[in-house]
């Protein structure tokens, strides 16, 4: 799906991100970028990109329900 086709110039710019957010999964924007691991339900792990150290310290998690990235260290609710 081409970018300009969800842009409408007549949305604001808060539409069109829920438009972007409703035709986008994070999961699979992610993925493309660093190798995502599945846990549990539709919990992802995957070393964080914005890193250098690679242990279980610098992991980064993602739930599919969510529209951000959880921060390193951050508790998972």
């Amino acid at each position: 799906m081409m970018l300009g086709s969800i842009m409408q110039n007549n949305n604001s710019i808060t539409d069109n991100i829920t438009l972007l957010r409703s035709k986008i999964r994070l999961i699979d924007v992610v993925a493309g970028k660093i190798k995502l691991t599945k846990r549990s339900g539709n919990n992802y792990v995957g070393l964080c990109p914005f890193h250098s150290e690679k242990t279980l310290h610098s992991i980064l998690i993602v739930k599919m329900s969510y529209s951000t990235v959880l921060d390193v260290g951050q508790q998972v609710m």
